[in-house]
């Protein structure tokens, strides 16, 4: 553990969510949209077997993860769909093909066979000869023809559908996000590697080119590094003032990766232009496609500039102590383990998370909550600091956030409005986020000398009591004021039937956003009013 002073440093991580305000598609949106885009048009582009060999693939992982029960809207995202066409192509070579007993016919391609053009010669011809010259005179030849088309169906189908599909696949890719709207809410980036002293460093796993363009509008400078990388040489981003490090982690749209015609030979990747006849010209017969990395085994390969940019990551990390991450899922495995090592490296390192769905469960982010987030039992000062909404409303709150502090008082209460016998109390959240809160109500009971719950205060939200719901006059009834998200200094009104207002007993409790802790806080209010203390 270091225990040395380090000096402030800022990073950003982004994921695919940091991109949704410019206008483009989340990573499950956009497989959707490209198996569209692959079945539209002409009704020729249907009887491709690449089209057919996608659509297997695409179905397939959504009935594979429907079979258990599991909602099969989120089986296939388009890193998963590429991923899966490129294991296709070779799916005999794959390590696992010797422990499959029986692969789907389609993962073989069976069904979609390369027919050449000569086969369906060959049958006409036999069929004219057999038309024309009598009974027995051709049916050989016809025999023949059809046997040698049974062969190519059955002789491993055509995997090349599945190199076509990828190649399809990154085509439509390269169009759709390319077609960005404002990307002006980008901007605190380019201000923070202003102000920033040696710039700022940012690592994203997306491959469009958001950030790109944000730079080239402000204008501010940026490094890729992609120029310069060449095998066997680390990949160093310099800190620089008013510069911002892009280390663009699963490639970039218009990054192109040139294989060399020797095992033994460099490969390159160059950066391509907007003129396809420009680059044709350095292209070395190769095709004209991005060059993005897709999935954990090919994050994780060795080929291409994959492992340099992965050590210019962890280098930038070194020397962050506060990480904002945006947009990001977490759901590679290999970019998790880098941000766990980063945090055990130092306990003075703080993370600001931009999410628009905390109600979500993911097992690492959860994992984070749980280990560094708020923890009144512990005593323990939060390292997370949890944001909910997008990119463009919480990225400059994100970039300067820091750990809330448990205040002495956590909230206060106060009677708002008494008609009759119902009750309206305003509630002021002043302690951290709250997720999953709850209020209700409690009153002495004279007879045990303790405070009854049984015959608990109804609590209805301003809907339910427009409603004329009728739950709020029983005074026996079990009902709560359930709030999913309670941010501080946010007030919140709840109604109750209070018989006796001289001592109520008013009880919040929820998780804290920040940690994974179920708080308990209660107070006994009068109709003056009284603060919640902040729990010991």
């Amino acid at each position: 553990m270091n225990t040395a002073t380090p000096v402030p440093r800022t990073s950003v991580l982004l994921g695919a969510g940091a991109s949704v305000d410019a206008g483009l598609p989340l990573t499950q949106e956009l497989a959707e949209r490209l198996v569209e885009m692959a079945n539209e048009g002409d009704t020729r582009f249907v009887r491709n077997s690449w089209v057919r060999s996608l659509n297997f693939v695409y179905g397939a992982m959504v009935g594979y993860q429907a079979e258990d029960g599991s909602n099969p809207l989120t089986a296939v995202n388009v890193e998963r769909l590429i991923s899966a066409l490129r294991l296709l192509r070779n799916s005999r070579d794959h390590e696992v093909a010797p422990f499959v007993a029986s692969w789907k016919p389609g993962a073989l391609g069976v069904g979609q066979p390369n027919l050449d053009s000569s086969m369906g010669r060959a049958v006409k011809g036999a069929i004219g000869t057999a038309l024309g010259g009598g009974h027995f005179v051709g049916e050989q030849e016809l025999v023949n023809s059809i046997a040698d088309i049974a062969r190519a169906v059955s002789g491993g189908g055509n995997p090349r559908s599945f190199a076509t599909a990828e190649e399809q696949i990154l085509d439509g890719l390269s169009k759709i996000l390319g077609e960005l709207d404002n990307v002006d809410y980008l901007q605190p980036i380019a201000d923070l590697a202003k102000s920033q002293p040696g710039g700022l460093d940012v690592l994203t796993l997306n491959y469009d080119l958001t950030v790109e363009t944000m730079a080239r509008d402000v204008p501010v400078e940026v490094d890729r590094g992609i120029e310069r990388w060449t095998p066997g040489v680390p990949l160093g981003f310099e800190h620089v003032d008013e510069r911002i490090n892009l280390v663009k982690l699963h490639g970039s749209l218009d990054w192109q990766y040139l294989r060399s015609r020797s095992v033994v030979a460099a490969p390159k990747v160059r950066v391509m232009t907007s003129d396809p006849e420009v680059d044709d010209a350095y292209n070395d017969g190769q095709p004209r496609q991005p060059w993005i990395v897709v999935g954990d085994r090919e994050k994780l390969g060795t080929d291409g500039p994959t492992l340099a940019l992965m050590r210019a990551a962890e280098d930038a990390l070194f020397a962050t102590t506060h990480l904002v991450v945006v947009g990001y899922s977490f759901g590679d495995a290999h970019i998790n383990t880098m941000i766990r090592d980063w945090l055990l490296g130092d306990d003075e390192r703080t993370i600001a998370i931009v999410d628009t769905r905390w109600e979500d469960l993911d097992p690492f982010r959860d994992g984070l909550l749980r280990e560094y987030g708020a923890s009144s039992r512990l005593g323990r000062q939060s390292r997370i600091i949890p944001l909910r909404g997008t990119a463009a409303q919480m990225l400059a709150e994100a970039l300067t956030a820091k750990p809330e502090v448990t205040p002495e008082t956590y909230a206060t209460a106060s009677v708002e409005s008494v008609d009759e016998d119902i009750v309206c109390f305003r509630i002021r959240l002043l302690g951290p986020r709250l997720r999953s809160a709850a209020v209700y109500a409690m009153w002495p009971d004279n007879s045990r000398g303790r405070m009854k719950s049984v015959n608990a205060s109804s609590f209805v939200s301003r809907e339910a009591l427009n409603a004329g719901d009728q739950r709020v006059m029983s005074p026996n009834s079990w009902m709560t004021a359930n709030f999913e998200h309670w941010s501080p200094g946010e007030d919140r009104l709840v109604w109750a039937r209070c018989p006796d207002l001289t001592i109520v007993e008013l009880n919040l409790s929820g998780y804290r956003v920040d940690g994974m802790d179920y708080e308990n806080f209660v107070i006994h209010l009068e109709s003056d009013g009284r603060d919640i203390p902040a729990p010991h």
